[in-house]
């Protein structure tokens, strides 16, 4: 009940004390620090929770930008075969490993997890999805972020989860066009010094550069596919077919262009580089910290699935007629006494002598590499030896660090012979036509050497003269 002012000034006794009361009575400063200070509380929580939540979508965000640089990885991996790229992890210079085909899946997920690991996330293989049969990637990138001013209301921590998928169109930038081969390199002698002479010696020390020549038989070569070598290119042979765009070149310093020993077809070229260097990365290069333990022999490049230090080498020969081929999938690393974790100083060697599989090259085709010293196809007891081969990794048959011999028999392959420092020889002076035939493939050697040599060789190189195929591939995002 109010109580009129009149009535209390005539009940109270003492005028101080009733001006004191209606003092208190109207008062209200008090009353507002208290309104005033719950108002700052609240704003305080909801900046607070607001600060919170912009880290959360801030958090989401990178997750997001990490899903899409993922998934173009990937795409870009199967889009463009044999194609390295360096990333940088945690101040470290990183090589992506390259995917050797469009449907190289795990180095495809590979690729994804490396670059989020570049850009601070961490994601695994199972969050990378890849469907080759509609060649797209899809993948989810997951995220926590701890909660600070949350935690008054037990929000500790909260979960983001971003997606991205990249779509791609096959090619490939490490191999010509196959509707052109005449484009793509065939044969690359890489050797500079001029020969001395026009002919191959007598005891088959070839010449430097590239040579064809026919002692015994009428064994001829036909090459579909560029030919270049830095040193001479001597043909001596009476018919070869040689029918690459440009057909042969060679570097204009051994001979003036009105006088190579070229059968009338070479040409003079500026210096070329290896249309495809085997040894460089991301191919057969030494490991460091991706050392690995194989066949029990310690840091071991990880991309060899059998290895041996026997001074004999890999030893694969024709017993009792029953041939002893190569296993499919395996790459095969004979180091000798060279250094395990550096291919370049590999020297054991490789021996391969058998018959031609029961059903041709279909299901008795392995697919296999070879990484060594002395490679050599051969048949010590005279007659045919026949084997069939395909590249099982960046489409390499064979890289030697010593010379490769292939002679006295048949020899199909499909992939390319790198040989940087030897000679690469295909039949011999005394053999009555060596007949060794290829769908597709490339020499490189140091020296190529063909002597009584049948070649059926199409080139599936880089274009000539050191041009970017054109076949690369394509990647995009998908929204």
């Amino acid at each position: 009940m109010r109580v009129p002012l009149g009535k209390l000034q005539r009940r109270l006794p003492c005028p101080r004390a009733l001006r004191l009361l209606a003092r208190l009575l109207h008062e209200e400063s008090g009353q507002s620090l208290l309104v005033v200070t719950s108002a700052l509380t609240v704003l305080t929580a909801v900046a607070a929770f607001g600060i919170d939540a912009s880290t959360w979508m801030l958090k989401h965000h990178k997750a997001q930008v990490v899903a899409d640089a993922a998934a173009l990885a990937a795409a870009h991996c199967l889009a463009n075969p044999g194609q390295a790229r360096t990333i940088n992890i945690n101040g470290t210079t990183t090589t992506v490993p390259s995917c050797t085909s469009s449907t190289d899946t795990t180095d495809a997920q590979t690729a994804a997890v490396d670059y989020a690991a570049a850009n601070g996330f961490t994601i695994s293989p199972t969050d990378v999805n890849i469907d080759t049969t509609t060649d797209t990637v899809t993948i989810t990138a997951p995220a926590t972020s701890p909660s600070f001013f949350a935690t008054i209301a037990r929000i500790n921590s909260t979960q983001q989860q971003a997606g991205a998928q990249a779509a791609w169109t096959s090619g490939s930038t490490y191999t010509c066009s196959a509707s052109d081969p005449k484009q793509c390199a065939a044969i690359y002698a890489g050797n500079q010094s001029c020969p001395t002479n026009n002919y191959p010696s007598a005891s088959q020390s070839p010449q430097p550069g590239f040579q064809d020549g026919n002692t015994n038989g009428g064994a001829t070569p036909t090459v579909d596919g560029t030919v270049h070598s830095e040193g001479g290119i001597t043909i001596v042979n009476s018919g070869p077919s040689f029918n690459g765009s440009p057909p042969l070149t060679v570097a204009g310093s051994c001979y003036p262009s009105y006088n190579m020993p070229d059968y009338g077809h070479a040409t003079a070229s500026a210096r070329q580089s290896w249309p495809i260097n085997y040894a460089a990365s991301p191919y057969f290069s030494a490991c460091s910290g991706n050392c690995t333990t194989v066949s029990g022999i310690a840091k071991v490049p990880s991309y060899c699935t059998q290895a041996t230090t026997s001074p004999t080498g890999f030893d694969f020969t024709n017993i009792n007629n029953n041939p002893e081929l190569p296993v499919s999938g395996n790459v095969y690393c004979s180091i000798g006494t060279g250094n395990p974790s550096d291919p370049a100083t590999w020297n054991g060697p490789i021996q391969i002598e058998a018959n031609d599989p029961a059903d041709g090259c279909k299901s008795g085709y392995p697919n296999v590499t070879f990484i060594g010293g002395n490679i050599s196809f051969i048949n010590q007891n005279g007659g045919g030896t026949s084997i069939c081969l395909a590249p099982e990794l960046y489409n390499c048959l064979m890289y030697s660090t010593g010379n490769i011999n292939i002679y006295n028999g048949t020899f199909k392959w499909t992939g390319n012979i790198f040989d940087p420092v030897g000679t690469i020889q295909l039949g011999t002076q005394s053999a009555g036509g060596e007949s060794a035939s290829s769908s597709s493939g490339m020499l490189e050697g140091w020296n190529v050497y063909m002597v009584n040599a049948t070649l059926n060789l199409t080139g599936d190189g880089p274009a000539g003269g050191g041009v970017s195929s054109s076949g690369s591939g394509s990647d995009s995002l998908l929204h």
